[in-house]
């Protein structure tokens, strides 16, 4: 066997796809167990018909005695999630035989087969309909429209954050739990270009339009973002020059 054969057989050992899970499910022929490793927010809108729910980072050996025994096939959003991975990896660390489901919900869905949950997709249908812009959403209202409203991790609802100054504990909670299963400082590294791309083309009227009745504009946003990178980057930058820094935790 060449170098070449054998490094995608090792691939194939591993991984399966959106179109040979479907083919399973389908035809009635399913011999694997189906774990969304994404949140539990994420599963309840939309996951694949019949998988179970088991965030990623709650896989440890109590939990995995209540999965059932067999092939385990882990999925999480999508490409530019990694969820399903470190699921994988987990699994495995604990002994089970396990694939990962390449492409994840994303590309489930564009290939047309259906979901569970309170947002389903049925089959032949690309996407829900209010996976797209949506009036209600400010970011529709910037160049390029919406941005946000068609990844699955943020649909168009309603998020509550807790008054920062009367409970911090839970304002710092609601923030992080809208993270959903992307890490922290990849999110920060990626909001200046982010916030670029938003404002672009914006004319002073834009700028100084409240984002929605009650909301802050554009102009007011931006200077908070500014204001906060520069008070907590100058107590990273103190607190990462401490032989032992003390970094705060929720």
């Amino acid at each position: 066997m060449s170098k070449a054969e054998r490094h995608f057989q090792e691939k194939l050992a591993y991984e399966t796809d959106c179109a040979d899970v479907w083919a399973a499910i389908n035809d009635g022929t399913i011999d694997f167990v189906l774990v969304d490793c994404r949140p539990a927010g994420n599963y309840s809108k939309a996951h694949i018909p019949g998988a179970i729910n088991v965030p990623w980072r709650e896989i440890h050996q109590e939990r995995a005695r209540e999965l059932p025994e067999g092939l385990i096939v882990t999925y999480c959003w999508g490409p530019s999630c990694n969820a399903a991975t470190k699921g994988a990896a987990r699994l495995a660390a604990l002994g089970f035989p396990v694939k990962e489901m390449i492409g994840g919900l994303e590309h489930w869905i564009r290939e047309g087969h259906p979901t569970e949950g309170r947002r389903p997709v049925e089959r032949g249908q690309e996407k829900p309909a209010d996976w797209g812009s949506s009036p209600d959403c400010p970011a529709a209202r910037l160049p390029g429209g919406c941005v946000v409203c068609d990844r699955e991790e943020i649909m168009v609802e309603p998020i509550v954050i807790p008054d920062a100054t009367r409970e911090p504990a839970a304002y710092v909670a609601a923030l992080l739990d809208t993270l959903g299963d992307r890490d922290p400082l990849e999110v920060y590294a990626a909001l200046p270009k982010a916030v670029r791309e938003l404002c672009a083309g914006l004319d002073e009227a834009a700028w100084l339009a409240p984002m929605a009745p009650g909301e802050w504009n554009a102009c007011q946003i931006v200077g908070h973002l500014l204001d906060v990178d520069v008070v907590y980057g100058f107590r990273w930058r103190l607190a990462l020059t401490e032989d032992n820094p003390f970094l705060p935790r929720v």
